[in-house]
């Protein structure tokens, strides 16, 4: 079934031909022209952007990736202070993307509104689940698109499709007027191709920093990390930063080898278990009632994702949560104030179409290793598409200290300069 949203125009999105919106010819985009234009100057004007179909736009209904949830809700009285952020910068709105239900997955693949085509490798999934924010900048169709991520909805898509991906600091984008999964977890993330545009989108839509701003001095490679990767992901990448590191050790101090996980948090795949736990039941108790009131037709794996969180006990959500501290303090421990932490952005590259869940739930379980310890902690963490991996992307990423975005964006324009230096240039196994 696919359910057309009810919508009236508001003022500032009617249209005329100099505002004509994308093609869509990959499928990002909503079927509503949702067409606005930004302010008449700026520092993003020339520019146009993408807001994922969580972000409210005034006079439309947010639909969450789902038809229950567009007819259970109104048109939205006021347009997300995101979406505004970047209107007044000078950006125009080109459209509202498409996503998976309720924003509770990360293979992008929606069985009730289709699923976009990754312009990197169509017979593979776009990531998820800010699937059509991801795929709407891969395939130029524009500068930046607003995405969210509770547990890896920038990240992996950004990784899949080949582009730059950044999940800022918990709380440094806001997120009223926004559809809520896991508050604690939720937050605003951004796409671009390229580094000057994503830091432009950045010095818009973040808060004000309270660190000042300093250099990093030590770049450690979670070997924990890159073992939950496949042999030629992690071959790939290390080669990658094998060839940019005679630079890097002169100017910052190399690579160093260490683990995220230790004996009192315990290993990457305990964080994921814990991670699963906080999150999810934070998810159920967001929109367990409105999914037992109206009984959504969920596409295969959300609604048994929302059933096992509903079951779960009240001290196993409280050793969560403590465990949830525990990694905080790892984490921000191992980086102090000048560190910052490698890792594969995914596992794989994007996995195929249409596999079966019992094919591609022992891959998310690996994708979860590798993103839950920023969710779990609130750090900033980017993905860089360094390399590519039997002719798909694959990214790199690089978690920075609680609220040094701007400084991670800083490195990982250095580290994305470094790579296209001939003796490190793009890997490809």
């Amino acid at each position: 079934m696919f359910y057309v949203m009810a919508t009236r125009p508001t003022e500032h999105s009617k249209r005329c031909p100099a505002m004509a919106p994308p093609d869509n010819r990959n499928g990002a985009f909503l079927p509503e022209d949702i067409v606005i234009e930004g302010a008449a100057s700026g520092p993003l004007k020339g520019l146009t952007f993408a807001a994922k179909d969580l972000y409210d736009i005034k006079g439309y209904v947010t639909g969450f990736g789902n038809p229950e949830w567009a007819a259970t809700h109104a048109p939205a009285a006021a347009t997300a202070p995101a979406v505004q952020a970047l209107l007044d910068a000078g950006a125009r709105l080109v459209g509202k993307v498409h996503m998976d239900e309720l924003a509770y997955s990360l293979g992008g693949e929606n069985a009730r509104y289709g699923t976009p085509v990754n312009p990197a490798c169509p017979d593979r999934v776009p990531g998820g689940s800010s699937s059509g924010s991801a795929v709407a900048v891969a395939d130029g169709s524009c500068d930046i698109a607003l995405g969210s991520d509770t547990g890896g909805s920038v990240r992996v898509p950004a990784s899949y499709c080949g582009i730059l991906g950044l999940r800022p600091t918990h709380g440094r984008v806001p997120m009223e007027g926004t559809c809520a999964l896991a508050p604690s977890f939720d937050t605003g993330g951004f796409f671009a191709k390229d580094m000057s545009v994503l830091q432009k989108a950045a010095d818009v839509l973040l808060e004000p920093a309270t660190r000042r701003p300093t250099s990093f001095k030590r770049l450690l490679v979670a070997t924990d990390a890159f073992a939950i990767a496949d042999a030629h992901v992690k071959d790939a990448l290390f080669k990658a930063l094998q060839a940019a590191e005679p630079a890097l050790k002169e100017e910052i101090g190399g690579l160093v080898e260490t683990e995220m996980g230790d004996a009192k948090t315990g290993t990457l795949e305990a964080w994921a278990d814990q991670n699963c736990v906080s999150e999810n039941c934070e998810s159920w108790g967001v929109l367990g009632g409105w999914i037992e009131e109206h009984k959504p037709a969920f596409g295969p794996g959300i609604v048994e994702r929302f059933l096992w969180s509903k079951d779960v006990t009240p001290d196993k959500v409280e050793a969560a949560a403590a465990a949830r501290v525990a990694i905080t303090e790892r984490l921000e421990g191992l980086l102090g104030d000048d560190g910052a932490i490698l890792l594969p952005s995914t596992p794989t590259t994007a996995p195929r179409l249409r596999m079966s869940l019992a094919e591609i739930d022992p891959l998310w379980q690996r994708i979860i290793c590798l993103v839950a310890p920023a969710a779990e902690a609130g750090l900033p963490q980017v993905s860089l598409p360094i390399v590519q991996v039997d002719g798909c992307p694959q990214g790199l990423g690089i978690i920075g200290p609680r609220g040094r975005d701007e400084d991670l964006l800083r490195l990982s324009a250095h580290i994305m300069e470094l790579l296209k230096r001939p003796q490190a240039s793009k890997a490809e196994v």
